[in-house]
């Protein structure tokens, strides 16, 4: 698949857009057109066929499940899901799981396609019972696994070279054992055996967390919206630097606003005219702190509180999104009301086209996304193409760029920035070419914080290696992220043997080290699409989150609401994914 987008500068020499690696993967035929050396293994093939027919199967299930997703039981009573269409997924997700390296799909799957242990006793299908075993072995693998706690929560983690300690870490797969003691998959007999066998001190602290685990019941404030809004921020450490610190600011006007919004809520549901409530609190709202807690309480008013036509009436007395608001906080609020209101059904797709706003895809193919990315092609365009004819750049760096970051991926914000990286040939000095991203990004009218892969490799063959000491926003080769969920911007020849030689060092599977690098390549590329902000902040810009389950297991979070789940497994299925290939 290639897009060709054209420029009037850059007609003669058109530089070819293509999709993320992982796209290609997406059909076999076209992964063997693309890389016909790569692919011509008759195994490596059949395995790809094989992955590619259980994401249709588990897909074709969850979107029959319905967003969120309702019980499987229920479905199947209802006849939502055929018995054959759980039966596939079942079969699917058991096969998935036999294999150790998606054993991580465990902490993300909606507890809605998990059965009962009663419907399981009762002969619901053989399928569905090799599922709840091939799932709990994964499930007990994830047992001996620490990830950082915050990744789960609001992705509060402080830069590597900023680190006066290791991060807060968590055994998250012992967080989903309410769920599982709820499913009767496990008993807590099973659990008490766990924990005096464990000499694991995280595994330990996690299950406590879930064992005491209470239904969150949010302490309800007094303060009126003006006053919880002036509270003040805790002096940060003196060693912070300026980006912690906007991080920090902003952390603390989000926890601001998600508190004075509960109270818009609250006194949304307490109003006899609720319309004319809203009104009022809209007229109150001056400052964009004000302004946003407002909006952000009438979104959590939505789902239980205000009913469709009370919403469009509301609606209607808002200002337009670009106008009368204090700040793109503010502006990103009130898009974030319209798409949940097109979400629950209160608009439609037209209106929120109306308002400015698109539908945008989280699923499926990122690079129908691109559609609203115009500019930003055109910028990675003109990068790709000085490149190429720059004497002295085209040494240095290859005429290829990368384009990521939440727009693509579908849940940015229109002032959202797109990330763009390089790539830096073999054996260049890292002075020389810190001047030549200078001068490329002033010719190019762009800014100098790209990030840059650095290349080497013998035999004529390219990897990612370790980057020099340099002020330059390097990567190292474990941010596989962006190489295989960017797209790709340069001439096909370039682009295409640029893939195909890192594909392959990507793909190493023989030793034991290639195979835990794989572990850690495959994990930079789950964060990047189903934590890095979908979960931090990009789902909830387009669903309300309806599960809230007990604080101790961080149960404010998105990671615990159905629709999430859903979402997120179908981009671990399909995108969470390296093929191993064979030579």
């Amino acid at each position: 698949m290639e897009l060709r987008l054209t420029d009037p500068e850059l007609d003669r020499d058109p530089t070819t857009i293509h999709p993320p690696i992982n796209e290609v993967f997406a059909s076999p035929a076209d992964a063997l057109q693309r890389f016909p050396e790569l692919f011509a293994n008759e195994a490596t093939m059949t395995a790809l066929e094989h992955r590619r027919s259980q994401v249709e199967h588990i897909t074709t299930a969850l979107d029959q499940l319905g967003h969120p997703p309702v019980e499987v039981e229920e479905a199947l009573a209802t006849g939502a899901i055929s018995k054959q269409a759980a039966d596939h997924m079942w079969q699917s997700l058991a096969d998935m799981f036999a294999e150790p390296e998606n054993a991580r799909l465990t902490l993300y799957l909606p507890f809605e396609v998990m059965p009962s242990q009663a419907a399981l006793d009762q002969g619901l299908s053989d399928d569905a019972s090799r599922f709840q075993t091939s799932y709990l072995n994964a499930w007990a693998r994830m047992l001996n696994v620490h990830d950082v706690r915050a990744n789960f929560v609001d992705g509060d983690v402080i830069e590597l070279d900023k680190r006066n300690s290791d991060p807060e870490r968590v055994v998250k797969a012992a967080h989903l054992i309410p769920e599982l003691l709820q499913k009767g998959w496990l008993e807590m007999d099973q659990i008490e055996e766990l924990r005096e066998a464990t000499m694991d001190e995280v595994l330990n602290e996690s299950i406590a967390d879930a064992l005491t685990a209470t239904d969150l019941q949010p302490e309800i404030s007094s303060e009126s919206i003006y006053d919880l809004l002036q509270r003040p921020r805790e002096p940060s450490p003196p060693d912070t630097t300026p980006r912690r610190e906007e991080w920090l600011q902003a952390a603390h006007e989000e926890t601001l606003v998600a508190g004075a919004a509960t109270i818009v809520a609250r006194e949304l549901g307490d109003a006899e005219d609720r319309v004319h409530q809203a009104s009022l609190l809209l007229e109150g709202a001056q400052t964009d702190l004000e302004q946003r807690a407002t909006i952000k309480g009438l979104t959590l008013a939505l789902p239980s509180v205000l009913s469709h036509k009370e919403a469009r009436l509301i609606l209607a007395r808002l200002p337009e999104p670009s106008s009368a608001m204090a700040s793109n906080m503010a502006t990103d609020e009130h898009a974030t009301l319209l798409r949940h209101c097109h979400a629950l059904g209160v608009i439609t797709e037209e209106e929120l086209n109306n308002f400015g706003l698109i539908t945008t895809q989280l699923t499926g193919n990122t690079s129908r996304n691109l559609e609203v990315l115009d500019a930003d092609t055109a910028k990675a365009r003109r990068i790709a193409h000085f490149i190429e004819t720059d004497s002295r750049a085209s040494i240095s760096l290859v005429p290829v760029v990368l384009m990521g970051g939440s727009r693509l991926k579908g849940y940015g914000e229109q002032h959202s920035d797109v990330d763009l990286s390089l790539f830096v040939r073999p054996n260049q000095d890292p002075l020389v070419v810190e001047e030549l991203i200078s001068e490329l990004a002033d010719s190019t009218n762009v800014d100098d914080d790209m990030i840059l892969y650095w290349l080497g490799g013998s035999d004529g063959t390219n990897e990612v290696v370790e980057p020099p000491n340099t002020g330059a926003h390097s990567a190292d080769r474990y941010w596989s992220h962006c190489v295989f969920n960017d797209a790709w911007v340069g001439s096909s020849d370039e682009v295409v043997k640029l893939q195909s030689m890192l594909l392959m060092s990507y793909a190493k599977n023989h030793t034991l080290a290639e195979r835990a690098d794989r572990d850690f390549y495959l994990q930079a590329i789950e964060r990047d699409l189903l934590q890095y902000r979908l979960l931090h902040k990009g789902y909830e810009r387009h669903y309300p989150t309806t599960k809230k389950t007990a604080e101790s297991i961080d149960g404010n979070s998105a990671y615990w609401d159905s629709g999430y789940r859903a979402v997120a497994t179908k981009l671990f299925i399909d995108k969470v994914y390296i093929p191993q290939l064979n030579s």
